[in-house]
């Protein structure tokens, strides 16, 4: 697994106009899923995320964790984290795909649910948000990602 953590004071996942996932003050994790993790993989992401201590305690210092001040936490699936450009134009990947009846993205949640952090419903990718291709006759230059498959996240980072 992949991730990338930013702090919010608020942070939205927002499909086809429709808020999907919403958190006030806590993190944003953009979650890369490779074939082969493991639940070990997801337990260590889960507690490694929610006990980081990079909130601020009474005396400015960053000394506290998304547990310690309540926060929540949006996880949204980001399989570019996987992607490899080392050889050619397209980049290739290794992440997991959706599949089956409890996606990997799914397993996680739960995990990080057990570490008594708000994780909302929302913030995966839906299937139906997979987008047109940029190939077959179209420009070499994609759309704007909002254009091309009406998801956009909106993050407001917490100061400091």
């Amino acid at each position: 697994m992949r991730a990338v953590v930013q702090r919010v004071t608020e942070a939205k996942v927002e499909v086809a106009g429709k808020v999907v996932g919403e958190i006030e003050i806590g993190l944003l994790l953009l979650l890369g899923i490779a074939r082969d993790d493991s639940g070990e993989d997801a337990d260590y992401i889960a507690d490694k995320t929610a006990n980081l201590r990079i909130f601020d305690d009474d005396e400015g210092k960053m000394n506290r964790s998304l547990v310690d001040v309540g926060g929540g936490m949006l996880v949204v699936s980001q399989f570019t984290l996987y992607g490899d450009a080392r050889r050619g134009r397209r980049p290739s990947s290794a992440h997991e795909p959706a599949t089956g009846a409890d996606p990997p993205h799914s397993s996680a949640h739960r995990r990080i649910r057990r570490q008594r952090v708000s994780v909302p419903p929302g913030g995966q990718r839906p299937p139906s948000c997979t987008g047109p291709s940029p190939a077959a006759g179209r420009s070499h230059r994609p759309a704007p990602r909002s254009a091309r498959d009406g998801a956009r996240r909106s993050t407001r980072p917490t100061p400091g």
